[in-house]
């Protein structure tokens, strides 16, 4: 799983591979602003909704990044400006985006998206008081991208009642963000708060009962209810959705693991790290996860 940076989350950095991924077992504090937790799982803590989404080709971003640069040098249009920093955020180039972001802001001085943008950035670089000094250009206490992007950061930070505070907080402020609500969900799910992680995740399947991070959510929430045939049925369902799916196959390779089929877990979890590099995916979790598969299997030959 992943806790997600703005509108967005190591059982689903778009499935989240759990397990609580936080504090419990020590934290270790991937980049992409995932979190994973001794239980071989993810969290995306990162406000990204489109984390697990196939990427672009390099080259076509870069075709991309040029003409949007064109455009705005020629318009100096926002919608210039968004698309340049958006890319520059599929790129990985979170530095040149800050860098631009900053030149932006002085045309730009009170533009409250762009500041979520830099702010998100920031976390990515692990610039924790930059993005704090971002976020406290804007009137935080009523934006709930903001309170995300704070709860993020309080979460890589240790701080995790203080990130659960602001998850809550952000939801109260906008039903909506599916970020925030995902992320509320994978720190109940840590605390072992289920009851208050299947309200989360059924608040936002009423909505949209086709939600597929609320699903794969629901499926990591059953997962650590110990309800793995569950599990293992709805993330097969997934995964007919999106078979390539390197978060949904890290999970799925888990709860078969649990089931003790581990031929079958090591197929999916190799096939999980074959994925990776088409979507924006941090294996190394994954790769602890084989690693363990394949001790269960010399111990079970």
């Amino acid at each position: 799983m992943q806790l997600i940076p703005y509108t967005r989350l190591d059982l689903i950095k778009n499935f989240f591979c759990i397990g609580i991924l936080y504090l419990l077992s020590s934290c270790m504090h991937q980049d992409d602003g995932v979190v994973r937790i001794g239980s071989g799982e993810v969290v995306n803590v990162t406000d990204d909704a489109v984390s697990l989404l196939p990427r672009p080709s390099k080259l076509k971003l870069e075709r991309n990044l040029k003409k949007y640069r064109e455009e705005y040098g020629e318009s100096k249009s926002k919608e210039s400006l968004i698309n340049i920093i958006d890319t520059l955020f599929l790129l990985r180039k979170y530095s040149d985006m800050v860098k631009f972001g900053k030149k932006a802001l002085l045309s730009n001085p009170k533009d409250t998206d762009l500041k979520l943008k830099i702010a998100h950035a920031a976390i990515r670089l692990r610039k924790y008081s930059y993005a704090e000094f971002i976020l406290q250009q804007i009137n935080c206490r009523q934006n709930s991208k903001c309170q995300n992007l704070l709860g993020v950061i309080s979460y890589l930070q240790n701080q995790i009642l203080d990130s659960l505070k602001f998850f809550k907080k952000s939801v109260q402020l906008d039903s909506e963000n599916l970020m925030a609500a995902l992320n509320l969900a994978i720190l109940n799910i840590e605390f072992n708060k289920f009851s208050e992680a299947h309200k989360v995740i059924g608040d936002l399947l009423r909505e949209d009962s086709k939600n597929y991070d609320a699903l794969t959510h629901r499926a990591i929430l059953l997962r650590y209810q110990g309800k793995i045939d569950n599990a293992e049925d709805m993330l097969d369902d997934l995964l007919e959705r999106d078979p390539g799916n390197p978060l949904l196959l890290h999970n799925a390779s888990a709860v078969l693991a649990k089931l003790g089929e581990y031929e079958d877990a090591y197929k999916m979890v190799l096939l999980s790290i074959k994925n990776a590099g088409k979507y924006r995916f941090n294996t190394s979790s994954t790769v602890k996860l084989k690693r363990d598969i394949e001790l269960k299997m010399k111990a079970n030959p």
